[in-house]
């Protein structure tokens, strides 16, 4: 369970009495004024400190004007009307599992939150599964009340909340890729350059069959990373790449290494989309005497610490998370800068030992 220090703790109490009360304003179940405190916290089984600090909550945001001694009263607040906060807030909405992420996106974060802090802006983490369902619209109308942010970081998020964002005119930057059609400034990999990199290297050391096995999520950015490898064998007659992909889930990898390796002709080279996805497929290759780099090379899309303990190393793609994370900062606090312009970054390659030509023992540990 997340600590009390964790970027992923779940909403507090209070928060969740002042989106109860919120919702209840909404729907006009009380006009003009608000019940006393007394009968607040009966009605919501909370304690009167509780609901004074959701009342004042809702009165910073413009909800109510809360006088001592007397019940809220409700001030009249159009849907898009905004109160702007005394000091600049950014928020990151995360749409990811924290059981899913990686350390890297972690370091970013955390770098995000100290350079802010510094420039005297105040930062919030916030984590929404919620948002992949089909209709957020609500749910985001909500958090958007709640927090109030002058700026917005969307990270993980499906088309629907990056399009909302946009139709909204609020002010966001996206970590990560961004879907057709939006207009949202983005810091992200060039994962179609990457992807075509990862198979130029293959290509390089005489590997003729090459898969990218890839997750299929549904993310902006796969179709770019599919397309770049692709477009790496247009012009090759002697090497084939395939793409491979697959629902994320242990079983479902191993099934599609499966019918790779029992195909007469098997790859050689194989690029995997996801750094934990790499463990799965070592574990599979032990269990099936296959040997590294001599039957397969290895190239990993991302980097993670714990890739650092495998033997041999699998190549990677590394970019430094202060560096992604000052770009992003950029985008937010520069108003003046093109903010497309920062868009795509080059990550470092390193080849490490586990790619090699095909049949034969790993060249030196190189950068």
């Amino acid at each position: 369970m997340p600590d009390k220090d964790s970027p992923f703790r779940r909403h507090s109490l209070v928060d969740q009495i002042a989106d109860s009360l919120r919702t209840s304003i909404r729907s006009e179940q009380w006009k003009g004024h608000l019940p006393a405190e007394r009968a607040l916290a009966e009605r919501l089984g909370a304690s009167r400190p509780l609901i004074r600090k959701a009342l004042h909550r809702l009165r910073d945001a413009g909800w109510l004007r809360v006088v001592p001694g007397h019940p809220a009263e409700i001030l009249r607040r159009s849907r898009h009307q905004r109160t702007k906060p005394a000091v600049r807030r950014v928020v990151l909405l995360f749409g990811e599992s924290p059981d899913a992420v990686g350390q890297w996106p972690i370091l970013v974060v955390d770098a995000i939150r100290k350079k802010l802090y510094d420039q005297g802006i105040q930062f919030e983490f916030v984590v929404e599964l919620r948002l992949k369902k089909r209709f957020p619209e609500t749910l985001l109308q909500q958090l958007v009340d709640r927090y109030l942010a002058t700026d917005w970081i969307l990270a993980g998020m499906p088309a629907s909340v990056q399009g909302w964002f946009q139709s909204q005119g609020l002010p966001a930057v996206i970590m990560g890729n961004r879907f057709p059609d939006i207009t949202i400034p983005f810091v992200n990999d060039d994962l179609q350059a990457v992807a075509h990199h990862a198979a130029t290297r293959f290509l390089g050391l005489g590997h003729r069959k090459v898969v990218f096995l890839m997750r299929n999520l549904g993310a902006a950015g796969e179709p770019a990373e599919e397309a770049g490898f692709l477009q790496a064998f247009q012009t090759s007659k002697a090497a084939t790449g395939w793409v491979v992909k697959h629902s994320s889930q242990v079983e479902n990898i191993q099934n599609r290494l499966r019918a790779l390796f029992s195909d007469h002709e098997k790859p050689t080279g194989l690029l995997v989309s996801h750094a934990m996805d790499v463990l799965v497929v070592i574990t599979w290759f032990l269990e099936n005497g296959l040997r590294i780099p001599q039957d397969v090379s290895l190239i990993s899309f991302q980097w993670e610490s714990f890739l650092d303990r495998v033997r041999p190393l699998p190549a990677w793609y590394h970019t430094n998370p202060k560096k992604h994370a000052a770009r992003l900062c950029r985008c937010i606090t520069n108003a003046n800068t093109d903010r497309d312009a920062v868009g795509l970054t080059f990550p470092e390659f390193v080849r490490n030992n586990a790619l090699a030509r095909p049949g034969r023992q790993p060249f030196a540990t190189e950068i």
